[in-house]
């Protein structure tokens, strides 16, 4: 019985085939992280901005 080995027969075959398997997985981790720091980024602005309003009030 002769077994099928697609790695050792053509390698770069292998690996395209491997990436393009996996392209769509690192496209969304890709997409979410980027949501991931609009989400932070616009956290940190409201923060920055209750902060300052909270010193404001502080020094008043």
């Amino acid at each position: 019985m002769e077994s099928q080995r697609v790695d050792t027969k053509d390698p770069c075959d292998f690996f395209s085939t491997v990436i393009l398997a996996l392209m769509p997985l690192f496209l969304a981790s890709a997409v979410l992280s980027w949501k991931l720091a609009k989400m932070i980024g616009k956290r940190s602005k409201r923060r920055n901005k209750n902060t300052k309003k909270i010193l404001q009030k502080l020094n008043d």
